[in-house]
C-alpha cells in the first residue's frame, strides 16, 4: 500500500488475480475484509490431510529404518568447523 491507499496483492488462486490493479483500487475496510476472508478460503481449502494420531501410535524400529532407507538422505557428511589437518 502507498500514501495514497493504492495496494496490490500477491497470492495463489483467486487471490492472486483479484488485486492486480494497484492505480484503479484503494484499500477499505471492505476490501480488508474480503482480502482476509479469500485468504482463510484458500488455507482451508489446502488444508493438510493426515490420519489420525492414534494411527501412528506406534512405530517399530525396522519401520524407521525403512522410512530412512527409502529416502535416500545422504548423512555421513561433516558439519561443523574444519581442521587444519584436514586439509593436507
Amino acid at each position: 500500500m502507498n500514501h495514497e491507499r493504492h495496494f496490490w496483492v500477491e497470492g495463489k488462486g483467486i487471490l492472486g488475480g483479484m488485486f492486480q490493479d494497484p492505480q484503479n483500487l484503494k484499500l477499505s475496510d471492505d476490501i480488508i475484509g474480503i482480502i482476509v476472508q479469500l485468504t482463510f478460503a484458500h488455507a482451508l481449502e489446502f488444508d493438510l490431510y493426515i490420519p489420525p494420531f492414534d494411527f501412528y501410535d506406534e512405530l517399530t524400529v525396522s519401520h524407521i529404518q525403512y522410512i530412512g532407507d527409502s529416502l535416500k538422505l545422504q548423512t555421513a557428511k561433516r558439519l561443523g568447523f574444519r581442521m587444519k589437518r584436514e586439509d593436507i
